[in-house]
Order: structure tokens, then C-alpha cells, then sequence
């Protein structure tokens, strides 16, 4: 899906609209028993009489508070009459009039920039909803609270700002959540929802769709829970997750039938057979086709019909019944031209096309792939990846056609217009192109150079899929050798537990012979028993000794590993790059007309993308950011990142953690936090997560909840794992304790108190 200029205005209006429509809040203090027929007359629309009412007021009245209650329904009315100056000047007056309680500033504040918001004057907007913002939060004013995060996505939106639009989002919902308001959540996750869709971010919008999906589910809230449920399905398709896709739109296909939506069900069975259809499930890609043209057929809904003929057209094209596709793809033109659907019609001659190259009638092919770029001109800039693709159609077929010339310029074309889209797999198929059309015109040095850059392109795109790759297997590295030392140290624990339990019988069975035989001497067992006691807490305590300090070595080995490997990266490839980086930058002084050079810039910006990639290996075997910034910022933003990245809402609550700590403690307790928030994404399924760790009295308090599935560790089934394993080393490592609580269904607790850190 892209989205255009006109797609953001559109929906910005909308929203504001619907703001606008929503923004009548209620005055945060009481209304006077005489001031009644004031609040009256605005609610019935009489903003005049309202308005005038007010100036006979104002001027009989004495009281401070009076005349700030006058001022506030003076501004309202101003506001209703659009005299926005006046409004703001009255909320201006009414501040000093009023108790400045945090509630009423934060109302007046909110309404001021509400204001600035309606006159376009956005920048001015904004600062006053950010000194609302923390005045409603101090009060608890919820609905200004919303009213303010909303409006300042919507104005973040719209200057293109999107991170900041969706981190007022997504803040309103953390509060929508802690309130346990359904309807302001489902408001809420629609809202980012809808909003990661229109600029294209599919992952995102799936995650928060999915999360909408499931609170309607769970409340058995019916209302555009069908169009919900097949948005997702067609994100999902977008994503190539197919089979997940199927089962989303199958499941929303069953509601519609149960509501007997006959539109939805058609809808749905057309995009069902899509699905099918990138499946290569031809048999349901039919069935689903001619089920949706059916139902059209009933209503008369020829786009339905159309689309559901397209469909089947492509299917008998793909098992070579020419006949047939040919047939379908004509009834579907008729359809599409009846419609003055231009965009439909463009992909149904583009299909065409393709029809007759099977056939190697490239003649015919040329013809539909032109009717298409007629098409398609009048949505060049709605739809300019269709248009890039059909002209590069169009030069391969000229190529065929024994016309190189024509397919010279049309590369030529299509290589400048990629290059602006930053398409890299459509310029390496224009230089593809154009390298051949040289070659069959004799230029071959053109055809050479073409060719070349050809080559070149190819390589970046491989590069940058080995980099993915690169990232992955040093991921899968790390993750095999921590799991091969898990198992180590966990087959040593065992090992250990073993002989003491060996021992301990022994002692037990000495101890019942002794008592039967030597009764006689009860007094001078009594003491050797005693000495032994003594013996074995002596040893208990040197085996705890010795297991910390094998502890402290294992884990502060681990690290040494991770800071080596980090360092060899940083210090060896990465210092590699820089000075190839150098280099680069020193032929560009030297020939400053290298820079104008696309493949030279082009270079230069790959050699970026390698430094960057080195920095986040560094980064991942050692994390920077928790020697530079402390425990407190590291925590937070390692939180931060598995809310955008996982469907899971981290939340973390800090209190005296600007303590200093020494580095191996630091590390340690970061390494736990980790682990547990590693166990919750991969086993627990749960949607939000609290973290807190507290500092206190030397001590230290660390707890991690989340509302997942649980589980029981009293069931014989149950078996610790590894990462579980490893948590409870670190914390012995530490001395401290960790207490778990789960509940099937409703989540689990970690809870681990470091009693003294100076001796951690």
C-alpha cells in the first residue's frame, strides 16, 4: 500500500473532525445555581443568548470565582461562535480569576491549545497541550488527559512526525490500560492501528489489529469486528504469511455468515481466494471465486463480479488453459471499463499481456501492455510503482520485438524513476535492459557499462541480504555456546546434588545402627553426633563458598567472552570500515566530481549501512549503553525495545537506581532482567509486563510480572529450563533470593531481593 500526500490530509481532517465533534468537555468546576440558564442556553444551541447573558453578568458581578465561571462560558460560547481570539483572551483572563487548582489549569490549558489547534497555528498548540499534559496527570483528569495525547498524535501526524504521533498513543493506551477502560482501549488501539496501516507499516499495524481483535473477542463486542478481522487477513497476505492469513479471514467469514452479511461474505470469499491463490491452492482459489460471484450476482455488484473473474482468469493462466483465461480476463474488461475502474483495467491488461507471452505473441502482448500504460498515466502519481512496472514491461517486450532503440528509452526512463524511488530491484532490472538493448545496437562499450552496473546492483542486493544473514548467525552464535555452558553447569549441579544425597543416606543408615547397638553408650554418640554436625555445616559452608566463586568465575568469563568479541569487532573490522570510510571521503576531495557519481554514492552509503552493521554486533555482545548511561537508562531502553518489536506492552518502574553500582553487579542484574523478559517473550504469551526493581537501604528489589498463561511448578510435568536455570545462578551469584508465583491463566511473578550489594 502507499500512501500520498492526499491519503495523510484525508485522514487528518477526518480525525479532526471527530475530535472537534468530541471536545464539548465538562468545566472542571461546579456551575452556580444562577448561572444555569448560561449552561442551558449553550447546550441548546443559543450561543448568542448564551454569549449575552455573560456580559450582563460580568458586569454586576464582584466575586473572583464568579467572573472566572462567567469567563469560562464566555470563552465557550466565543468558541461555538468561531471568535477564537476572543475565546482565548477570556480563557487568559478567567486563569487569575480562578483557584489555580491543577485541574482547572490543566482544562483551561488544554482548551487553549485546542484552539491554537482549530486556527492551524500548530507549533503554538503543541506547547500548551505539553503544559496541560503533566497538570491533568497530576489531577487524575483523565478525560482531558485523552483529549491531549489525541490531539497531539493527530498534530504529530500531521507534520510527518510519526513516532511521535504513536508514542502519544500509545501512552494514552498504557493509561486506558491501568484504568481497565475497554471502550477508550479499543478506541485507542484502533486509532494506532489504523494509523500504522495508512503509512505502510504492515508488521505494526498486524500487531495492534490483532490486539483490538482480541480485547472485542474477549468482551463480545461484534461492531466492525468482521472489518477488522479481514484488515488483518489482508496485512497478513501483504506479509506473505499466508496460512495465517487464511485462518484469519476464514474465522471472520464465519461471523459474517452468522450475521448473515451478505456483502461482507462476498468480500471475504474474494480475498480468501487470493490467499489460495499465492498458495498455489488452485482447487479453493475456485471454489472461494465463484462463491463471492455468485453472491455478486444476486446484488448486482459488478466490482465483486469482476474482481472474482480476474481470479479465476489468472488460475486457468497458471495451469496453461489459455482458452479459458482468456475468456475470463475479457468478461472482467467489460466489467472493470463499465466502472471506469482505470487501476483494475490497467492490471487486467497487464495480465493479458502475460496471456499472450505464454503464447509468444509478443506483438498482442506489446498491445495490452500499452492499453495499460495509457491507463495508468492518469495514476502516475496515486500509483507510480504500477507505472515503473509497466514500462519496464513494455522495454522487455520491445527488446523481443527486435526494437532496441524504443527500449533503450524506456530503460533510460525507468532507471531514472527507480533511482528516485530508491527501488534498487527495478533499476538492476533497467540496466539489465538497457545492457542488452546496447548490445543488439552494436554499442557494446554502453552495453558494457550498463552490464556492469547491472552486476553491480546485484551485489549490493546480495550484500544486503548476507548482512541480515551476518546478524543472524552471530545471534545463533552467542545463543549455542550460553546454552552448551547452561548445560555444563547444570550437569555439574546435578552431579554435586547426587553425592550429597549418597552421603546424607549413609549417614542416615549409620545413624539407625548406632541408636539399635550402642544405646549403652547414648551420651558419647550424643557428642560425636554433635562434632559431626559441626563437621558438616563447616563443609556446607565451604561447598557454598567454593559453588559462589565457580558462580562468579562462569559469569564473569561469560562477560570477558562477550566484551572480547565485541572489542575484536569494534577494534578490527569496524576500525577496517572507518578507514575504507576515509579513503573514500579522500577521493572525493581529490576528485570532487567522483561525488556526482550515482554508483559512487551509492558505494558510500553501503559502506554506512556495513559500519552500522558492526555496531549493532558490538552492541548486542556487549550493550554500550549500560556503561555510558547507567542501569536505569540500559533497563529502559532494552524494555522499550521488545514493546516495538514484540506484541507486548513493557512497562518499567524504577526507584533509586541512581545509586552508583559496581560494574559486575550492574552487568549481572541487566543479564537477569534480560533472561526473565526472554522467558516471557518465548513461553509465557502474555501482552503487557511490568518491571520494577527498587534500591533501598543498600538492598536491593527486583520484580518482574506479566498477565500471561502461567504455569504450575508443583506439576510433576514441569521442567525448569535452562534460561530458568541460569536466572537462579546469576541470583546465587549474588546471594540473594528469588521467590516465583504463577497462576495458570492469570500470569506469573518474579520476585529476587539482593539483601546487602556491598557483598554482591
Amino acid at each position: 500500500m502507499r500512501t500520498t500526500k492526499h491519503h495523510i490530509v484525508f485522514l487528518f481532517l477526518l480525525i479532526s473532525w471527530l475530535v472537534k465533534s468530541q471536545t464539548n468537555t465538562d468545566l472542571p468546576i461546579d456551575i452556580p445555581p444562577n448561572f444555569a440558564a448560561i449552561e442551558q442556553a449553550i447546550y441548546d444551541g443559543n450561543i448568542e443568548d448564551a454569549k449575552n447573558l455573560c456580559d450582563q453578568k460580568l458586569v454586576a458581578s464582584t466575586s473572583p470565582d464568579e467572573m472566572g465561571v462567567l469567563l469560562l462560558l464566555r470563552s465557550e460560547a466565543f468558541f461555538l461562535l468561531d471568535q477564537l481570539d476572543s475565546s482565548i483572551i477570556d480563557l487568559e483572563d478567567a486563569v487569575f480569576q480562578l483557584v489555580r487548582t491543577d485541574k482547572t489549569q490543566a482544562y483551561i490549558r488544554n482548551k487553549q491549545a485546542y484552539i491554537y489547534f482549530q486556527k492551524d497555528e500548530l507549533d503554538v498548540a503543541v506547547q500548551y497541550y505539553q503544559i496541560a499534559l503533566p497538570l491533568a496527570i497530576r489531577a487524575a483528569y483523565y478525560p482531558i488527559i485523552f483529549e491531549i495525547l489525541t490531539n497531539l498524535s493527530i498534530i504529530y501526524s500531521n507534520k510527518g512526525a510519526h513516532q511521535a504521533s504513536f508514542k502519544s498513543l500509545k501512552q494514552a493506551l498504557a493509561i486506558a490500560n491501568q484504568l481497565e477502560d475497554e471502550e477508550k482501549k479499543k478506541s485507542l488501539l484502533n486509532n494506532i492501528a489504523t494509523n500504522y496501516y495508512s503509512i505502510g507499516q504492515f508488521d505494526s499495524a498486524s500487531v495492534y489489529f490483532s490486539h483490538l481483535i482480541a480485547l472485542k473477542s474477549r468482551s463480545k463486542d461484534q461492531d466492525y469486528l468482521v472489518n477488522d478481522m479481514s484488515i488483518l487477513g489482508k496485512l497478513l497476505m501483504e506479509q506473505g504469511k499466508y496460512l495465517q492469513a487464511q485462518e484469519q479471514l476464514i474465522a471472520a467469514l464465519k461471523i459474517g455468515e452468522s450475521q448473515t452479511d451478505t456483502f461482507q461474505i462476498m468480500t471475504l470469499c474474494t480475498d480468501i481466494a487470493k490467499v489460495y491463490a499465492a498458495q498455489s491452492n488452485w482447487a479453493n482459489t475456485i471454489e472461494y471465486a465463484l462463491r463471492a460471484q455468485r453472491l455478486a450476482e444476486q446484488k448486482d455488484f459488478k466490482l465483486i463480479i469482476a474482481e472474482s473473474l480476474k481470479i479465476q482468469a489468472a488460475v486457468y493462466l497458471s495451469q496453461k488453459k489459455i482458452d479459458l483465461a482468456k475468456a475470463k480476463y475479457n468478461e472482467a474488461v467489460v466489467l472493470f471499463k463499465a466502472l471506469n475502474n482505470a487501476l483494475k483495467l490497467a492490471d487486467v491488461q497487464v495480465e493479458l499481456s502475460n496471456l499472450f507471452q505464454e503464447e509468444k505473441d509478443y506483438q498482442k502482448a506489446k498491445v495490452y501492455v500499452e492499453r495499460a500504460l495509457d491507463l495508468r498515466q492518469n495514476l502516475a502519481q496515486s500509483d507510480p510503482s504500477g507505472m515503473l512496472q509497466t514500462k519496464l514491461l513494455l522495454s522487455e517486450l520491445e527488446l523481443k520485438l527486435g526494437n532496441p532503440k524504443r527500449s533503450i528509452r524506456l530503460s533510460k526512463d525507468c532507471l531514472s524513476t527507480s533511482q528516485t524511488m530508491n527501488s534498487l530491484t527495478s533499476e538492476r532490472k533497467a540496466q539489465q535492459l538497457l545492457s542488452n538493448a546496447y548490445a543488439k545496437e552494436g554499442a557494446y562499450e554502453k552495453a558494457l557499462v550498463a552490464y556492469q552496473a547491472y552486476t553491480q546492483l546485484n551485489d549490493t542486493i546480495l550484500s544486503i541480504e548476507k548482512a541480515k544473514d551476518l546478524n543472524e548467525i552471530a545471534i545463533r552464535y552467542e545463543t549455542e555456546k550460553k546454552d552448551q555452558q547452561l548445560l555444563q553447569q547444570d550437569a555439574e549441579i546435578k552431579s554435586k546434588e547426587t553425592a550429597i544425597q549418597e552421603q546424607n543416606n549413609l549417614l542416615l543408615l549409620l545413624l539407625i545402627l548406632l541408636v539399635l547397638g550402642l544405646f549403652s553408650i547414648g551420651l558419647l554418640f550424643s557428642i560425636y553426633r554433635k562434632n559431626k554436625q559441626l563437621h558438616e555445616q563447616k563443609l556446607h559452608f565451604l561447598q557454598k563458598q567454593q559453588e559462589t566463586q565457580r558462580l562468579r568465575a562462569v559469569i564473569e568469563g561469560e562477560e570477558k567472552e562477550r566484551k572480547r568479541i565485541a572489542q575484536d569487532l569494534h577494534d578490527g573490522l569496524g576500525a577496517t570500515l572507518a578507514t575504507v570510510k576515509m579513503r573514500i571521503n579522500a577521493i572525493e576531495n581529490d576528485i570532487p566530481a567522483v561525488y556526482e557519481n550515482n554508483s559512487y554514492q551509492k558505494a558510500e552509503e553501503l559502506l554506512d549501512d556495513a559500519c552500522k552493521t558492526v555496531r549493532q554486533l558490538s552492541h548486542h555482545m556487549v550493550p554500550g549503553i549500560l556503561e555510558n548511561y547507567g542501569l536505569e537508562y540500559a533497563i529502559n531502553d532494552m524494555c522499550e525495545a521488545i514493546s516495538k518489536t514484540q506484541q507486548i506492552e513493557v512497562d518499567f518502574i524504577p526507584f533509586g537506581l541512581e545509586h552508583p553500582l559496581a560494574e559486575s553487579l550492574r552487568v549481572t542484574i541487566y543479564r537477569i532482567i534480560q533472561e526473565l523478559l526472554r522467558n516471557i517473550v518465548k513461553h509465557a504469551e502474555a501482552s503487557e509486563v511490568i518491571v520494577q526493581v527498587m534500591i533501598e537501604n543498600n538492598a536491593l528489589n527486583l520484580t518482574v510480572e506479566d498477565d500471561g498463561i502461567g504455569f504450575q511448578m508443583d506439576d510433576p510435568n514441569f521442567k525448569r529450563g535452562l534460561g530458568l536455570d541460569n536466572i537462579y545462578s546469576r541470583v546465587a551469584y549474588l546471594e540473594g533470593k528469588m521467590q516465583i508465583e504463577s497462576i495458570i491463566g492469570e500470569g506469573s511473578s518474579f520476585i529476587i531481593d539482593i539483601p546487602n550489594l556491598n557483598h554482591a
